[in-house]
């Protein structure tokens, strides 16, 4: 029963708004009903206020509050999985953009020609010249500082587990590898790979947004804390809220925005599956886009939540770990303290020595 409380008030919420603000069809029994419906509601409304405003207020406002705090409680539920979802498209987009960047950066450059010569930096012969002798030269040195970089790479890393002799030998496997999977990513792909920038430019795109999205959950938004600081402490509930409402309803505007060109992309391209559609890959814009309406919505909910929580609950205080944390270190406190703990014993110990 106690489970039913939360639907039953937001549903007579729902139906008093609809209530009041419905426009009916004149000529109609619904109409009608409809009329005096709202006539009713206006003047029990406006009878409460008159004869006791203060439990009329306080009803009023405890019903939308309770009613908030529902829809609250809800996206709070609805949000747990969908971080989740959120933390696997950034990683997805983040390895995607990295890895395709990387080929293609790697090879337009080891394909490209040594000078004017028919040799490239592979030392593969692509047509016959003159030079190709002094292009060989060239590439074999190229290789030769690359090997001697992953070298001296694997050594440092690998420099308190086995003896100096292997951790050369093992630089030296890790940099023919890396020669051999480049020649056969060159060979199977001579054109480089197809829509690659494309691609990079769109996990770019879902890694943006959704990183919104995830900064407004965790408060790592751009803020002026100059201005907040100059805020008196009364003002600061008041002051957080109008911040953040003014960000939510922006984001919502822009998700807006993004939302209408989407559909009209996707309105495009399902009349026409040749339209809207990118030239180096075939994939829709609408697919793509779809990052800025679904991040800048879960931002711009966020960001509303928090506002609320603020102007209830006051903001969040900083504190020395806090600022640590928002700076993106992760900070062990139990370590911190078992540290500070140490060095005041070994002064213990020097004091009484």
């Amino acid at each position: 029963m106690t489970a039913l409380l939360p639907v039953g008030r937001l549903c007579v919420l729902v139906a008093v708004c609809a209530a009041l603000w419905w426009e009916p069809t004149p000529k109609t029994l619904r109409a009608n009903i409809l009329i005096g419906v709202q006539w009713g509601l206006l003047l029990a409304l406006v009878l409460g206020f008159l004869l006791v405003p203060k439990q009329a207020l306080q009803v009023v406002l405890r019903g939308i509050a309770l009613t908030f705090m529902d829809i609250r409680r809800v996206f709070a539920r609805l949000d747990q999985p969908w971080r989740q979802v959120e933390r696997a498209v950034v990683v997805l987009a983040a390895i995607a953009m990295t890895a395709l960047t990387f080929l293609s950066v790697l090879h337009r450059n080891f394909n490209g020609r040594v000078g004017e010569s028919g040799v490239n930096w592979l030392g593969m012969v692509v047509d016959p010249s003159p030079n190709n002798d002094l292009a060989v030269i060239k590439a074999v040195m190229l290789w030769l500082f690359l090997s001697v970089l992953i070298m001296m790479a694997t050594e440092r890393a690998l420099r308190t587990r086995i003896g100096f002799g292997p951790r050369l030998g093992l630089g030296l496997v890790y940099a023919i590898v890396f020669y051999a999977l480049c020649r056969v990513f060159v060979v199977l792909l001579p054109t480089n790979i197809p829509g690659a920038l494309t691609m990079s430019l769109g996990a770019l795109l879902y890694l943006a947004f959704f990183g919104a999205a995830i900064a407004a959950a965790d408060r790592k938004h751009l803020s002026v804390d100059a201005v907040r600081k100059a805020v008196p402490d009364r003002l600061q509930p008041l002051f957080a809220f109008l911040g953040l409402g003014c960000g939510a309803v922006f984001c919502g505007f822009l998700a807006w925005l993004g939302a209408l060109q989407v559909w009209s992309d996707y309105s495009l391209w399902a009349s026409d599956h040749a339209l809207k559609v990118y030239e180096s890959v075939p994939v829709p814009y609408w697919t793509v886009r779809l990052a800025i309406p679904v991040g800048l919505a879960v931002a711009a909910i966020r960001l509303a939540g928090h506002a609320c929580d603020d102007l209830w609950y006051g903001p969040p205080e900083d504190d020395e770990n806090a600022a640590i944390a928002n700076s993106g270190v992760k900070l062990d406190q139990k370590a911190l303290d078992e540290a500070l703990a140490e060095i005041e014993s070994d002064r213990d110990q020097e004091a009484k020595a």
